[in-house]
């Protein structure tokens, strides 16, 4: 009997197994299609409206090979006004003008 105790013992000492993969896999995906359902939290998922005959700092960006933050942190430093409350410029305006020169896409 003292044999068998000890090997109790031991067995119950040991380390857990892990995780089988099959099992963590499975448990991943779940987490990544709740997520997916949720969407960005408020129940409402957000698209982007593109408005016509207006530039937008994601455009320029885009113009430029770079990122929009970079973008603005161009346009802040400059002395281009940022107009209402956004980077946003009129299509053939002189604001945007004055943007694409300061990126150097050319205006």
């Amino acid at each position: 009997m003292g044999t068998e105790d000890s090997t109790q013992v031991e067995e119950s000492l040991k380390e857990p197994k892990a995780p089988k993969k099959k099992a963590v896999k499975k448990a991943m995906k779940k987490v990544a299609k709740k997520a997916e359902k949720k969407g960005n939290g408020n129940g409402a998922k957000r698209q982007a409206v593109k408005e016509e005959g207006i530039v937008s700092i994601v455009d320029l960006a885009g113009e430029a090979g770079i990122t929009a933050q970079a973008v603005r942190i161009k346009l802040r430093g400059s002395d281009i006004e940022r107009g209402e409350g956004r980077w946003k410029f009129e299509e053939g305006s002189k604001r945007l003008k004055e943007a694409r020169k300061l990126l150097g896409i050319g205006a």
